[in-house]
């Protein structure tokens, strides 16, 4: 059975919770995603995040898009 780019699960990338994408990523701590994941609105970080219920599920696509899109532009 072939994937059917259309269907909207086929756009998903990895989740991860707070503790698996803190593994993968050791350059952040746990205490440091949840303050992004507190301030979302401010830091555009809310297009990470999926939340399933109580459970908070970080999209790592859009992770590292938002990590790209803080870069700043050396002067």
């Amino acid at each position: 059975m072939s994937e059917n780019p259309q269907h909207p699960s086929a756009e998903l990338s990895p989740a991860l919770t707070i503790k698996q994408l803190v593994a993968k990523y050791p350059a952040f701590t746990e205490g440091g995603i949840r303050w992004l994941i507190f301030n979302a609105k401010q830091n555009g970080f809310g297009r990470c995040i999926v939340r399933v219920g109580r459970r908070v599920i970080l999209d790592e696509a859009a992770f590292l898009a938002w990590l790209r899109s803080c870069r700043e532009v050396a002067a």
